[in-house]
């Protein structure tokens, strides 16, 4: 059911989405003629209730290319989520620089090869904050195959997880949360992580 799912900063489903054999799904030819000119935001929140600790476990895929992500401790009234939300990112890490060019962003950035997706805006990742350790093995399935997140949030661990596998933890807002967090990637948004 989408009844309690709504836009970010909005009252209703952005077009696009639908249930489909009982999947929460978005598929752009899902969009109606007359939704072409929707002002909105296409992101989605659970409006059912609030939460500061939780446990949230997600089963998805995406197609070859796609780009999404999961915010986490969203506050409404910003022009986007990703101003002051933390966001477990889900992106097709092995297609999404053959479809998509990231070198400009990533240049803002002075990466070193910003052609490529970066650890940090790659599967997994608290995006643009922690990163997969490389000793992690990590499980992600192909394109167009469901995979699993979980994420623990409490006020002394956070925890992501992708297909049984812990990515990595942190304590948030501890002294290593705010260095990664004033590290210049978050200065056009003073709110983030608040």
């Amino acid at each position: 059911s989408i009844d309690l799912w709504r836009a970010y900063n909005g009252k209703k489903m952005p077009p696009g989405w639908k249930i489909i054999d009982g999947v929460l799904t978005f598929k752009t030819e899902q969009i109606l003629e007359e939704d072409y000119n929707y002002k909105g935001s296409r992101d989605i929140i659970y409006g059912g209730e609030m939460f500061q600790d939780f446990e949230l476990y997600v089963e998805w895929k995406i197609p070859v290319g796609g780009n999404s992500g999961i915010f986490y401790h969203v506050q409404e009234g910003y022009d986007n989520p990703y101003e002051m939300s933390p966001e477990y990112q889900i992106i097709d890490d092995e297609n999404y620089t053959s479809i998509h060019d990231v070198t400009e962003y990533n240049e803002s950035f002075g990466e070193k090869e910003p052609e490529k997706l970066q650890d940090w805006q790659m599967t997994g990742a608290n995006y643009a904050m922690h990163t997969v350790p490389d000793n992690i093995e990590k499980i992600l399935y192909p394109t167009g195959q469901w995979n699993s997140s979980k994420i623990l949030f409490t006020k002394s661990k956070v925890e992501h997880w992708l297909n049984d596998v812990l990515l990595f933890s942190f304590k948030p807002w501890s002294d290593e949360w705010y260095r990664l967090r004033n590290s210049g990637k978050w200065d056009e948004y003073p709110d983030y992580g608040k």
